[in-house]
């Protein structure tokens, strides 16, 4: 989903980010050169994510006096970085959570990666596991290469810190829509990914650049809830995940005979 290639590119260890075009367009040496805005400067001083903190220095009293001496048609090295790194930024596909992007190279070689948490890939097989412990057993055709898909698509599924805490929100509540025709009935799966979630505040899934909606993250809140109009209205009452614990149980249990 990430890439344009059939496969992801994987070398040393870093998961490399490609545009929807054959290649990264260069910026445009107008856009390099032309004066700092006050957007630029406020990230500078205060980037809203890891990837668009200068790595060549830190924003101190000594690039300060860096940022003095260039002249109004030579910007500063870190500024020309950060312009750079959100040329880039756009280009990328919109379902690319840009907390988790970040940047190796300099200049016009700059490339984007995404970064990995090995710890975290492994928590959707716990939800996975949880559902197919109590959905109905018997074999599904078709399972162990579902199964095997889920497996490599999890080793690139990437998380950041709570706050931008979308992409593993959605690649968990996808995971599930997938395999849910071969674990579970719909009501079971709904139940279940309610509670074992609890969904964030929708202010999480905010695209911090661009001021706009995940798309994912409404056919996540459709799944979760059932509408989007029911999920606006049960975060306005703050239900809980253990308002749901009780019908989860039940329901769990119901399977379980069944089987």
């Amino acid at each position: 989903m990430f890439f344009n290639r059939p496969r992801p590119i994987l070398i040393k260890g870093k998961l490399w980010v490609h545009t929807t075009a054959s290649r990264l367009g260069r910026i445009p040496r107008a856009l390099l050169t032309a004066d700092e805005t006050p957007a630029e400067k406020e990230l500078l001083y205060r980037p809203p994510t890891a990837g668009l903190r200068s790595r060549r220095v830190t924003i101190d009293e000594r690039n300060r006096k860096e940022q003095t001496r260039c002249t109004e048609n030579s910007p500063s090295p870190a500024l020309l970085e950060l312009r750079r790194k959100m040329w880039i930024h756009f280009q990328l596909p919109k379902h690319v959570a840009h907390s988790l992007v970040r940047f190796e190279g300099v200049g016009a070689s700059m490339l984007p990666y995404l970064y990995r948490s090995p710890a975290k890939e492994l928590a959707p097989w716990l939800l996975v596991g949880t559902i197919a412990a109590i959905a109905q057993r018997q074999e599904f055709e078709g399972i162990h290469e579902a199964l095997h898909r889920v497996r490599m698509q999890t080793l690139y599924t990437l998380f950041s810190h709570v706050p931008y805490y979308a992409a593993f929100q959605e690649y968990c509540a996808e995971l599930i829509i997938q395999l849910g025709n071969l674990l579970a009935p719909p009501k079971v799966l709904r139940v279940a990914v309610r509670s074992i979630f609890c969904p964030p505040s929708f202010r999480h899934f905010y695209d911090i650049l661009k001021g706009r909606r995940v798309p994912m993250e409404t056919a996540c809140r459709k799944f979760w809830w059932g509408s989007l109009e029911d999920a606006l209205d049960a975060e306005s009452k703050k239900v809980t995940c253990s308002f749901f614990s009780q019908s989860a149980v039940s329901k769990w249990e119901r399977v379980r005979r069944r089987s």
